[in-house]
């Protein structure tokens, strides 16, 4: 049985074979760059200089550094990263001419055009992500772009947008 069997192992793993060489040579390429990111907690006391531990204190600490977490892949901070680098005019975060459109063969179908910053930053949070260390107050920022560049450039601006941010909640 395993040698009637043979012939249909050989086609399928041709076809494999094939199927993965063709998309090597026609997927489009994704880079992604990681950023470590130390997101410094207001108001905490490393060294105690009283005799006795002010209650609270490790957990408010946790808190400010989990909202700052969060306000790394905000929308605030990323609407600052598409206005920087002028994203909606990049055809990787904003195709004006998709292509093909249900919409445009059913008549009197949506004709409107939508906004181009908005598209930009709903492709932009796609490719943005961020994980928080457990242990420590170190966040990881990942970024994801077709261009090595272009990942580069979009992570430092986030990092920019994100210390901006802070400095205008403080």
């Amino acid at each position: 049985w395993l040698r009637r069997g043979l012939a249909l192992s050989l086609i399928l793993a041709l076809l494999g074979g094939l199927a993965g060489g063709l998309y090597a040579v026609f997927a489009t390429p994704k880079y992604t760059v990681s950023t470590d990111i130390l997101i410094d907690p207001a108001n905490l006391q490393v060294v105690p200089d009283d005799l006795f531990q002010q209650p609270g204190q490790v957990d408010a600490a946790l808190l400010n550094a989990g909202s700052k977490f969060r306000v790394l892949t905000s929308g605030n901070v990323l609407s600052r990263v598409v206005e920087e680098l002028n994203l909606a005019a990049d055809k990787e975060f904003y195709d004006p001419n998709p292509g093909f459109s249900l919409s445009s063969l059913i008549p009197g179908g949506d004709k409107s055009e939508p906004n181009p910053e908005l598209a930009a930053l709903g492709a932009l949070t796609k490719r943005v992500s961020a994980k928080a260390d457990e242990k420590s107050f170190v966040a990881t920022l990942f970024v994801s772009s077709e261009e090595t560049a272009k990942a580069i450039r979009i992570s430092e601006a986030v990092v920019r947008a994100f210390r901006a941010e802070l400095a205008t909640a403080e």
